[in-house]
């Protein structure tokens, strides 16, 4: 699981006894590092931008983003985000997450910092624009909750391929519920068909950069002869 923008942690001290793999990726280096001296025997802290996410293609099962997506400065980059999540996610992987809606008593704790709130009626237009299916948004007086999944099946239209298509600037890339597909790619490049890219860089807080991998439910599935997820 890849948890964006934990800030002090209070969702990832919860994650952490929720799933046996966690990774965690905090852009500001003051509160990654913070995270490091509470969290980092336990999880993989990241400091890094989650609109380009230092991870290769189909890394995660599981992206998570609680109450952070108004941080990020502009719809566009929020975009960015979005595209950058259905990237690392696995064909059948799960985005989802939380955050608040606009009122006065939120705009006055974010007097002096980014705040741009998302419009919960366009996100999942914004959401499959990315290339994100099924997805799902429940509302509260002052926040709401989303979900939206990644397809299994190629969406380029090829009949019966477990293999999906994620279109970035770098060209069109596939990715299987395993892990990167494309024969011939050098280790660690990400899974593409004639447009390979390396993850963007990161510095793995206390060690080298390094991914997470595993939900329990594909790690289980797997342990009979295939390698863990993420």
């Amino acid at each position: 699981m890849l948890e964006l923008g934990p800030g002090f942690g209070a969702t990832t001290r919860v994650l952490v006894n929720l799933t046996p793999s966690l990774t965690a990726l905090e852009i500001d280096e003051k509160s990654a590092r913070l995270l490091d001296g509470s969290l980092g025997e336990r999880v993989r802290i990241l400091h890094g931008d989650a609109t380009r996410i230092p991870a290769e293609d189909c890394s995660f099962d599981t992206v998570v983003a609680f109450t952070m997506l108004h941080h990020v400065p502009s719809p566009a980059k929020q975009d960015q985000l979005f595209a950058e999540t259905f990237r690392v996610l696995r064909p059948g992987g799960v985005f989802a997450g939380s955050d608040s809606l606009t009122s006065l008593g939120f705009r006055l704790i974010h007097l002096g910092d980014t705040s741009v709130t998302v419009d919960p009626g366009r996100l999942p237009d914004r959401l499959a624009a990315a290339g994100f299916e099924r997805t799902r948004i429940a509302t509260t007086a002052a926040s709401f909750r989303f979900q939206g999944t990644r397809p299994l099946v190629d969406s380029t239209g090829g009949a019966g391929r477990l293999t999906t298509r994620a279109n970035t600037p770098d060209g069109p890339r596939w990715c299987s519920p395993h892990g990167p597909v494309g024969p011939g790619l050098p280790a660690g490049l990400a899974c593409a068909h004639g447009h390979p890219r390396a993850p963007a860089p990161a510095r793995r807080l206390g060690g080298p950069a390094a991914v997470a991998h595993g939900p329990p439910h594909l790690r289980r599935r797997r342990s009979a002869g295939g390698p863990a997820g993420g």
